[in-house]
């Protein structure tokens, strides 16, 4: 009998429990799926917020891998840590965005880089950078103000465009050329940041150091110059995934317990051969987000001091 009437107390118990936390989700949800304000959210950052930020300016490093180049590019109105990396004839591009203020939600990243050409973004972007300097800070003796006016001037020279064209990374070499338009020389781009497709979308599954799971979005992205394999995920100090619900869930468990889950937006892309299909590529590109998942880890975790 006493037993019977402990377990009915358990089982009431659990049905309360689930009733209020139940009463809280669809409390919650409306505000979530509207994008707007979350009533729910506590006015605190979380733990981690200051490596966050410093992730953000400082990217990265793989073992074995060289860092090619490294800056902070503006992709469709997000701020990205931009790198490329090279091994052994690889080549790779990462990109991360940590969560830029703590009430920001993840928001769906993937389909704003889905029809990006990234490279000819970045390349577009270092040209926006390097209008308004004076030409006497690239190397070029000019009377021009600016290195706007002196591209845009008439007597501009070919070697003088060739200069600034020589600031930009080298993936760029293939964005722009000098032509020749009405007499004057023109540096004429090549590509455009919309000429890009992604195709052959699955869902694939990792590890991090720590045995969390985390699903990421596998995919190929292409133009006629370039192809790439794709793995686009949400990262957290304790695993990610690709759907933002998911972090949303983690978040609402954290603040439970009086703290918050931070986040960041991974995608890694690993330049393949044209139009190459990615499944072949699908065991090595696991093994490379596990180890950027790793080593983003590296950079996010506080330690006792």
């Amino acid at each position: 009998m006493g037993n019977k009437q402990n377990k009915g107390k358990s089982s009431l118990s659990i049905l309360i429990l689930t009733g209020v936390l139940l009463i809280i989700v669809i409390a919650m949800l409306p505000g979530y799926f509207r994008g707007g304000d979350w009533s729910w959210q506590q006015e605190k950052s979380p733990a981690n917020s200051r490596l966050l930020n410093q992730l953000r300016q400082e990217g990265i490093v793989l073992e074995e891998w060289e860092n090619l180049a490294r800056k902070s590019v503006r992709l469709s109105g997000k701020n990205w840590s931009w790198q490329t990396m090279h091994k052994e004839g690889k080549n790779i591009t990462l990109l991360i965005h940590p969560q830029p203020y703590y009430k920001d939600k993840p928001t769906v990243e993937w389909t704003d880089l889905q029809g990006l050409n990234i490279n000819a973004s970045v390349c577009f972007g270092q040209i926006a950078d390097t209008l308004p300097l004076k030409p006497s800070e690239i190397g070029i003796e000019s009377s021009a103000n600016s290195v706007e006016e002196l591209i845009n001037h008439p007597n501009v020279t070919k070697e003088e465009l060739t200069k600034v064209l020589s600031l930009l990374p080298d993936i760029c070499s293939d964005i722009f050329t000098i032509g020749q338009f009405e007499g004057k020389a023109v540096i004429s781009p090549l590509s455009d940041t919309r000429d890009w497709d992604t195709d052959s979308r699955q869902i694939i599954s990792f590890q991090d150091e720590n045995d969390n799971s985390i699903k990421a979005i596998f995919e190929r992205g292409w133009n006629t110059k370039q192809t790439v394999a794709i793995v686009n995920w949400y990262g957290w100090d304790s695993g990610g995934d690709y759907r933002p619900k998911i972090w949303f869930i983690k978040d609402l468990k954290a603040q439970l317990k009086g703290e918050r889950a931070g986040w960041y937006a991974v995608s890694l892309r690993i330049n393949i051969p044209p139009l190459e299909e990615i499944e072949p590529w699908k065991e090595e590109a696991q093994q490379l987000a596990q180890e950027v998942q790793n080593a983003i880890l590296e950079k996010i975790t506080l330690t006792s001091e």
